[in-house]
């Protein structure tokens, strides 16, 4: 089958749907609105996964024909997984990086994938659809965060690894610092009293791009309105509360 999501942009993907595939390997999706639109092709008989590339358009008003979605294995990313501060010979715990989708929204078979840190700090993931994943590691100490993250020697900003364009397979180098910020308050009505709703939303966000259109924020506060954050990459940042009920 073939997965089309779209939105606003590649960080504000709201919607998707999928469709079959002809016996002549064709495949059309009809009434497109002007936006962004994701594309890649899926097969998966439940021991062989393979996925294509995906393909990204900003649509206005015009056809996109003759798309073509080549269906290869899944990626596998290989690295290493460095501790600032912890010596090589010390006892670590056991540790496994995650992939989690950059966008929040989920393609099909791009859910979680993770893999175990062996005792030399490597780890492999295999079988993973093509795309943006924020990168994190369980579990950590208190306030330790992910500095710094290479794949294939090149930087990458926020966590984020872009795997989008990985042919079978890259590299990943993850560094983890050990003294990010943390942030705790209240959150008080306009008349400086607790708020009443039981689902106020925490949100910390560099800029617009940063704020998550699913979940429930990067924290919620207590039903006495405390709030914490822990493990803030060191920056500069927007912090703001929403009560759930009146969006």
């Amino acid at each position: 089958y073939v997965m089309m999501q779209t939105g606003e942009s590649a960080q504000r993907i709201n919607s998707g749907r999928s469709t079959g595939i002809g016996a002549d390997g064709k495949f059309r999706f009809d009434g497109l609105q002007p936006g962004f639109y994701r594309v890649s092709a899926h097969y998966n008989d439940g021991k062989t996964l393979l996925v294509s590339r995906t393909l990204e358009w900003q649509l206005e008003n015009s056809e996109i024909a003759n798309v073509e979605l080549v269906l290869t294995p899944g990626v596998e990313l290989t690295g290493t997984l460095k501790m600032e501060g912890e010596a090589a010979e010390a006892a670590a715990p056991k540790r496994t990086v995650k992939l989690e989708p950059a966008s929040g929204y989920s393609m099909v078979g791009q859910g979680t994938t993770g893999g175990e840190v062996d005792r030399d700090g490597a780890f492999r993931i295999g079988n993973i659809v093509p795309g943006k994943y924020r990168v994190k590691v369980e579990p950590l100490p208190e306030n330790a965060y992910v500095k710094t993250l290479e794949i294939d020697g090149a930087a990458m900003t926020n966590g984020i690894a872009d795997l989008s364009k990985a042919a079978r397979g890259a590299s990943a180098k993850v560094t983890i610092g050990r003294n990010g910020a943390q942030i705790s308050g209240r959150v008080l009505d306009s008349n400086g009293e607790r708020m009443p709703s039981n689902l106020v939303m925490i949100f910390l966000a560099r800029d617009a791009e940063d704020i998550p259109l699913l979940g429930n924020g990067t924290t919620q506060a207590s039903p006495d309105g405390k709030y914490t954050v822990k493990a803030v990459v060191p920056g500069k940042y927007r912090l703001f509360a929403l009560n759930a009920f009146e969006i």
